[in-house]
């Protein structure tokens, strides 16, 4: 099932390989945005949850410089590879396989955590609003609001940022 945790990091790995890489930019400038937000500080120690292919996780480590430390975590085991591969030259940069629902680091140990959203609710709001809407669809009804206080639980402690988006049109007319 392709909302099952296994069935959505399946769904990334099949598409590791062109994930990001097709000429249509679409992650980079939602990075960029971000981590212009974040204002990283150079020696800070930055996780990012859902890194894919690193959009936000090679400018994270820019700003951090040598002295700080990122993490990248994401579900999809070929993610993680190709992105491990991608960074293999900035050596305060880590990339592993994780579930931004239970990361295996605590978030609180980090200066900064990357996820693109602005506050828990609007989080959770934005999450029933695009694809992503097949995982709390997978989720048991009853478990829903267990789910919503552990996402709470990771995100507490962090600053509020702006949650903002910029929307792109790719427009086309046949010539007449």
């Amino acid at each position: 099932m392709a909302s099952s945790p296994a069935g959505i990091a399946g769904v990334f790995d099949r598409a590791a390989d062109t994930y990001d890489a097709v000429g249509v930019p679409w992650f980079g400038p939602i990075a960029a945005g971000l981590v212009e937000e974040l204002a990283v500080r150079p020696g800070e120690r930055v996780l990012d949850i859902g890194c894919g292919r690193g959009a936000a996780l090679v400018p994270l480590a820019h700003a951090t410089g040598p002295g700080g430390h990122v993490l990248g975590i994401d579900l999809a085991p070929r993610m993680v590879e190709r992105t491990t591969a991608d960074v293999q030259d900035l050596l305060h940069v880590e990339v592993r396989v994780g579930d931004a629902s239970e990361p295996a680091v605590p978030p609180a140990s980090y200066d900064v955590v990357a996820a693109e959203f602005a506050d828990p609710q609007q989080w959770l709001d934005f999450s029933w609003s695009h694809g992503q809407r097949a995982m709390w669809e997978a989720v048991p009804a009853e478990a829903h609001d267990d789910v919503r206080r552990r996402i709470v639980q990771l995100l507490e402690g962090f600053a509020p940022l702006a949650f903002t988006q910029v929307v792109r049109h790719t427009l086309a007319r046949r010539p007449g």
